[in-house]
């Protein structure tokens, strides 16, 4: 929480934040609470219906192909203005996509 903090404090104060989060802990929760304005909290679980218009999919694919595999989803299956959201496990596996 402490670095998250630090984080905050260098960013612009107009800014917008997404957050996205798979699960929802508590510290999560009191960031949300304390770090943002005006957050707005949507969640994806039972009580809640996923938007028609929302495409998911889901690929197993081995470790040596995922990199080579997402690019071609990119480029060749979604359409070409259409926008994506892709999870990665750390940090680094972001810089490697970035």
């Amino acid at each position: 929480a402490h670095q998250i903090h630090d984080i905050m404090s260098k960013m612009s104060a107009s800014r917008q934040t997404l957050l996205f989060s798979a699960t929802m802990p508590k510290m999560v929760a009191e960031f949300t609470r304390a770090g943002l304005r005006n957050p707005e909290i949507v969640r994806l679980d039972v009580e809640s219906k996923i938007s028609e218009n929302l495409k998911m999919a889901f690929f197993i694919l081995r470790k040596a192909e995922k990199m080579g595999g997402l690019f071609y989803i990119l480029k060749h299956v979604i359409p070409q203005k259409q926008q994506a959201l892709v999870f990665a496990a750390t940090k680094h596996h972001v810089e490697l996509l970035v």
